[in-house]
């Protein structure tokens, strides 16, 4: 099985990057009138070629807003977008057209991102034809990539209510690697499905990554998925990204009291883990992005928070482990390259 060829990429530069990336939002309020919502507040991100950083954090956090952000679908409110080396962020018409084939993107919810009235077959013939595939050649192309996803060229001739949730998702993997992309979003790609399933579905992506090279973004609210496909962890609140590092490290050691609720929050096997009872717990719902917190933005649910928290933002400071983390907490370490997050 030929793998589908893979751009050429910068071993130079990250094979994409957000610059203190800001996406704000105009929307109406409760009550009349317009209100500013701050999806993502000052968002420094690095994926690198063949890597897979998972992007952690709940629902409301932002985190498929920095998906689309990276992947210039949506327009930054300010900060720089830079995709293969190139600084993207003002790339409009045909020049954004050209490059959207190198990443792609796959979404939490497989039904609503096929068209109904088409076959998975007719799918993935799309965007073949978008990269200008030969007719000739495309059917036993679109056979080949469905393959590549464990399935059955025989399951091509379905529709999308016709396929299980798994198998669904497994297309939606096949129609993303149709174009040759270097670089895949994938948001919330097994949250919708069984144990068993997420379990093939994370193992399908890591063998695809080894044999053709391709990075992820792989977006989650679960910690365990996350380590179990990421090189590198970010999480993020409110806007923000509150601690990043090598997976391993996040898992074995998070630092910011946000991360270690996370981590409290996945349910364990490990018996020695489980006795512990060292469970961190925080209370109440994320803020509204509309009014979010004076200081640090998760002062209002940390169990650690004192009165610099109220009042000022913490600087992103590099622990002894290799992570970085914004928290007061940590105030004493020494502070990582670039300055406190800014407000806008």
């Amino acid at each position: 099985m030929t793998p589908p060829p893979i751009a050429p990429i910068s071993r130079s530069a990250p094979l994409a990057e957000l610059r203190h990336v800001a996406k704000h939002y105009r929307v109406s309020v409760p009550g009349g009138g317009r209100g500013n919502l701050r999806a993502a507040d000052g968002i420094d991100l690095q994926v690198g070629a063949g890597t897979t950083v998972g992007l952690v954090g709940e629902s409301g956090s932002g985190k498929s807003t920095v998906a689309r952000l990276l992947l210039r679908l949506v327009n930054p409110t300010s900060g720089q977008v830079h995709l293969d080396g190139r600084d993207v962020t003002d790339l409009r018409g045909k020049a954004l057209r050209r490059l959207r084939g190198r990443f792609q993107l796959v979404f939490q919810d497989p039904n609503s991102s096929f068209d109904p009235l088409a076959s998975i077959d007719d799918s993935i013939d799309e965007a073949l034809r978008a990269r200008r595939e030969a007719r000739a050649t495309r059917p036993a192309r679109t056979a080949e990539l469905l393959e590549m996803v464990g399935l059955e060229p025989r399951l091509g001739r379905r529709h999308p209510h016709e396929m299980s949730g798994g198998q669904l998702q497994r297309a939606a993997i096949a129609r993303a690697l149709a174009v040759g992309p270097s670089l895949i979003a994938l948001d919330e790609p097994v949250s919708s499905l069984d144990v068993s399933n997420q379990a093939l579905i994370v193992n399908l992506l890591n063998r695809l990554q080894s044999e053709l090279g391709v990075a992820y973004l792989f977006i989650t609210h679960d910690l365990n998925i996350a380590r179990d496909v990421s090189h590198r962890i970010a999480v993020m609140y409110l806007g923000r990204i509150v601690e990043s590092g090598p997976a391993e490290q996040i898992y074995a050691d998070p630092r910011h009291p946000y991360s270690q609720a996370l981590l409290s929050a996945v349910p364990q096997i490990d018996p020695a883990r489980r006795a512990t009872g060292d469970r961190a717990i925080v209370q109440g719902d994320i803020p509204s992005a509309l009014d979010p917190p004076s200081g640090c933005r998760f002062h209002t649910r940390c169990p650690h928070a004192m009165a610099i928290c109220h009042d000022q933002d913490p600087a992103v400071i590099e622990t002894s482990n290799g992570i970085t983390v914004a928290c007061h907490l940590y105030a004493g370490a020494s502070p990582s390259i670039g300055a406190p997050v800014a407000e806008h």
